[in-house]
């Protein structure tokens, strides 16, 4: 099954997730080691309340590792069980960055969260230690397939004419169900 959705950024923060026609959305909710979107929670109730199966991003921006991995857990927290956490590091993170914020995201918040990341950012380094026991997200493809050292993506860009695309929002597809959403929202025990 795919389903249908949108990613919204801090710059979307006007749209309203109630209103979207969709199955899921998933909002930037931090970036760096002091942004916040402090359209966020308004958004998150929009999505919750309108049945859309919601998804929280934070936007590596390089720096101070524990802190990004820390503003993200503390603002995360409310959704811990209901929404998908994602790493985005298309903006340049390495490899070592991204797995030290994804240890600290998942011990704060007990969530494994995704990564979404950009093909051309994949071939500067090796991500296979960041892409084991992590699903992606791949925001070039509109095409399944495998993303080397990843699995195929479970979200895509969606390329479909008609499709929102513009103004902060950006529509994406989801390779699964909602039984497979739930369990990425999930807790999972450490391994």
């Amino acid at each position: 099954m795919t389903m249908t959705g949108f990613d919204v950024s801090f710059s979307g923060q006007d749209a309203n997730l109630g209103e979207l026609d969709s199955d899921f959305a998933i909002i930037e909710l931090t970036s760096g080691s002091r942004l916040s979107n402090p359209s966020a929670q308004k958004q998150m109730l929009q999505g919750f309340g309108s049945g859309k199966l919601m998804g929280c991003v934070h936007v590596a921006a390089g720096g101070d590792v524990v802190a990004e991995a820390k503003l993200f857990a503390s603002k995360f927290r409310p959704y811990v069980g209901r929404a998908v956490p994602f790493l985005s590091v298309e903006c340049g993170a390495s490899p070592e960055w991204a797995l030290e914020w994804l240890d600290i995201a998942y011990i704060e918040g007990g969530v494994r969260p995704c990564v979404r990341i950009s093909r051309t950012g994949l071939m500067s380094s090796d991500w296979a230690d960041v892409a084991e026991n992590r699903d992606v997200w791949d925001v070039d493809g509109t095409n399944i397939g495998d993303i080397p050292p990843w699995r195929s993506p479970l979200w895509l860009r969606d390329g479909s004419e008609g499709r929102i695309s513009c103004d902060g929002v950006c529509a994406d597809l989801f390779l699964g169900d909602a039984e497979a959403w739930s369990a990425l929202c999930a807790r999972k025990p450490k391994r």
